[in-house]
């Protein structure tokens, strides 16, 4: 405890006499120009408002094209050629349009990504260059992935479709559960989709609010120690000289504890009961 108060104390002092020598109006224009830097901040925290608008914007826009109810919407004059009762020999243009839709709206969000990526890079390197930020935008996100994943389902259900299966779609039962399975693995291969976007986005925006956070905590630290130095300018000598004072007193505190250290050791000794140390021993 001694120790850290001691270091406390240096630490103090140290602050205290490198405020020796500015005076009030140095004080004054220190604080001046720290508040004009937080506006100017500030004033730049506008146009960050209007990217992430954007940039939440063609996030709805991407969740909308790959949610349920646009998927259900898409698949509904495959649905409705399905249900129809009799025989269903004209089933696989409406198959092949289906996909044809899908995989569109699947490239309209590779697209979308690739603008979002793009107003981020030169957002980013904006802050960077103004403000000294060390922002990364992560590497745009592709959709190859999830486009072969659909021509893989579009694959393996267009056998149901032939006429080899004719009888089994004149069926209601049947040809409902080739929609249902083929919306379940539709679905899933959209959520997938999703869920790399959301985290995508998710990383480039988290870092952005972290390095905005902390840029906003530096200000108010500054503006902190401005006023401590104004506060203490008055009496600084005083305060000096009362850590100067504390320090004589926590010396004398520990010139006393090594003496009752040193009192304590010898009344433990062996020595002190009649024991030798070879008894001891």
């Amino acid at each position: 405890m001694v120790h850290i108060r001691r270091g406390d104390l240096r630490e103090q002092s140290m602050e205290l006499k490198g405020l020796r020598g500015k005076n009030a109006p140095v004080i004054k224009n220190m604080r001046s120009r720290i508040a004009q830097e937080q506006a100017e901040f500030d004033a730049g925290g506008v146009k960050i408002h209007a990217v992430r608008s954007v940039h939440l914007k063609l996030l709805r826009e991407i969740f909308s094209l790959l949610g349920p109810s646009n998927l259900k919407r898409e698949m509904a004059q495959l649905t409705a050629a399905l249900q129809q009762k009799g025989f269903k020999l004209g089933i696989k243009p409406a198959y092949g349009e289906t996909f044809e839709r899908l995989q569109a709206n699947m490239r309209q969000v590779q697209a979308k990504g690739l603008e979002i990526h793009a107003m981020l890079k030169a957002t980013f390197l904006q802050l960077n260059t103004d403000y000294g930020f060390s922002l990364q935008v992560p590497d745009e996100p592709l959709v190859d992935a999830y486009l072969q994943d659909m021509a893989l389902v579009e694959r393996s259900h267009v056998q149901y479709l032939g006429l080899g299966n004719a009888f089994r779609l004149a069926q209601p039962a049947f040809a409902d559960r080739l929609v249902r399975a083929l919306s379940t693995r539709l679905r899933m291969v959209h959520e997938l989709a999703l869920a790399d976007i959301e985290a995508w986005s998710k990383s480039a925006a988290s870092q952005l609010d972290a390095q905005l956070r902390e840029r906003r905590k530096n200000f108010v630290r500054r503006i902190e120690a401005i006023d401590r130095i104004a506060q203490a300018s008055g009496g600084l000598d005083e305060r000096i000289e009362e850590i100067s004072n504390r320090s004589i007193n926590l010396d004398q505190v520990e010139l006393k504890l090594a003496e009752l250290t040193d009192y304590l050791i010898e009344m433990t000794a062996p020595e002190r009961f009649g024991v030798t140390m070879n008894d001891a021993a």
